[in-house]
């Protein structure tokens, strides 16, 4: 019924008014259609891309060049530290993890403290 009454729209990116195909559809808009004509929204999208591929990717520390598990071992750490902050998860399980010698393992491996992670989780 809107789209009956609105036969065109304006752009809120470019300010043109466009029929409406010339913008993509979207269920949750008042008429059915989005804000951004879909050359705005092309270009918006190709503009994305082409900074992605332009940008560096950042080191963040967790994979050296010596060993890929490190990054695997901080995030079945990660993992781990999550469940334990969830209350349904299974904590007599957790806590033999975490004090288990392959929590140690994988500690010395990532390059962090297990007892820092011990004490700040309330286990000393």
């Amino acid at each position: 019924m809107i789209e009956t009454m609105l036969a065109e729209k304006e752009c809120r990116v470019c300010h043109e008014v466009l029929p409406l195909s010339g913008f993509d559809r979207k269920r949750d808009a008042r008429d059915g259609h989005t804000s951004i004509c879909k050359a705005c929204h092309a270009a918006d999208a190709r503009e994305r891309n082409e900074q992605r591929k332009t940008e560096t990717p950042v080191d963040d520390g967790c994979i050296t060049p010596g060993n890929p598990y490190v990054y695997l071992a901080r995030t079945v750490i990660k993992f781990a530290v999550r469940d334990w902050k969830r209350r349904n998860a299974p904590r007599h399980e957790l806590i033999l993890f975490f004090r288990s010698a392959w929590f140690e393992d994988l500690s010395d491996l990532a390059g962090l403290n297990p007892e820092v992670i011990r004490e700040r989780l309330g286990l000393c």
